[in-house]
Formats: structure tokens, C-alpha cells, sequence
């Protein structure tokens, strides 16, 4: 099943489309269901799902924030560059935008606490909606990254936290098949019983 059709929150139509589209580019991109699940998340929590928007946070000078699209994109950190010379900002495309924070992800520093707690069985779907939220997005009310030693407590991470469990109320999102093990008990089955017939038949 995908990542979207497990999703139990109510999203609009535009809201599940932008969803969808974060599932295929991290699923493209190689990377595990449940990060696709905590990306939606965090996605959600940042912009709504809408592609186009941008930060309604105003700085004391009175400036507002330069943060744009799905992933909040800021011009001078993950979206510097992406607004090119005459004006268009592709940071407002939501697969482009995707496909930047994918780079954060695949980040041998900021992703690592993601790929370790993968590697060592986590499949908590609100677990990593606070680890990206911590390492990926690295928001200023999100606390030290989990690749520091100082203490990861805080308020913004815990309300994406909790926001994953509206998505996933079981708190995890199942495999795509080719990541089960039956899915490669069959190819392995399939593929002996090929060089098999084909041997006994030579």
C-alpha cells in the first residue's frame, strides 16, 4: 500500500496531491517509506501542503521571513539558489522543492540520526516526523540536532510528533512490497526455479 493511501488525517484534494507527490520523489530517491511518511508531516506542519506559500513570520526589522513552499525553504539556507535572476522562485514547485529537502535527508551529517535509527529497526513514523523536523528542516524552535550531545526537548518537535499520529494513528507506515520479505522470497523462489527449468532443459 502507499504511503498516502495510509494516511487517515482529512486533506483537501490539492493537499493529498502535494502529498503524493512527496511520496514519489522519496520513493524515486531511494529512501524508506517512513521517511516519506515524517516528510508529509513535516511538510503539513511547514506550509499546509501548499506549494506556494510563503512564511507569514515577520523579523523585528519588520521583514517578512524568506521562507517558501512545501518544505519552507529559506533563501539563505536550503533555498539559496533557487530563485533565479528573472524572479521565478522554484522553490514555489513542489517537486523541485522535494527534491531539495531529499538532499538534506541524504545528507551524510543532518540525515544520519534518521539512517542510524533506521538501520537499527525504528519504523516510528512520529519518531522520525520529530528527527526530521530536528535535523532536516533544523527549525529555530526545533532544539540542538540530534547529532550534537546537548539535550533534544522541545515543543515545536513534539507537535509534529503528535501531528504524525493524526496521519498514521497506528504510528507506522507499512513497506512498499519490493521492500517486504515476501516480495524477495518470490523473486529469489522465481528466479532459482528459472535456472532450474532452464538447466533441465538444456
Amino acid at each position: 500500500m502507499s504511503v498516502t493511501g495510509q494516511i487517515r488525517k482529512a486533506l483537501t484534494p490539492q493537499q493529498m496531491e502535494m502529498a503524493k507527490i512527496i511520496e514519489r520523489e522519496f520513493r524515486r530517491a531511494g529512501l524508506p517509506p517512513v521517511f516519506a511518511g515524517a516528510a508529509i508531516v513535516n511538510a503539513y506542519y511547514e506550509s499546509g501542503l501548499d506549494p506556494g506559500i510563503q512564511s507569514a513570520y515577520v523579523f523585528d526589522t519588520g521583514t517578512r521571513e524568506d521562507s517558501v513552499g512545501l518544505f519552507q525553504l529559506y533563501i539563505h539556507g536550503a533555498g539559496k539558489g533557487m530563485v533565479l535572476e528573472d524572479g521565478t522562485d522554484l522553490r514555489a514547485d513542489p517537486v523541485i522543492n522535494t527534491q531539495r529537502i531529499i538532499q538534506e535527508v541524504q545528507n551524510p551529517k543532518f540525515g544520519k540520526a534518521m539512517r542510524d535509527a533506521y538501520a537499527q529497526g525504528n519504523r516510528s513514523v512520529s519518531y522520525f516526523s520529530g528527527l526530521f523536523a530536528q535535523d532536516i528542516e533544523r527549525c529555530g524552535a526545533c532544539g540542538p540536532p540530534s547529532w550534537t550531545s546537548k539535550s533534544q526537548s522541545d515543543t515545536s518537535k513534539v507537535k509534529r510528533e503528535k501531528l504524525a499520529l493524526e496521519f498514521f494513528p497506528r504510528d507506522k507506515v507499512r513497506p512498499y512490497f519490493y521492500q517486504t520479505w515476501w516480495f524477495w522470497t518470490l523473486v529469489v523462489a522465481g528466479t532459482g526455479s528459472g535456472v532450474y527449468l532452464y538447466r533441465t532443459r538444456s
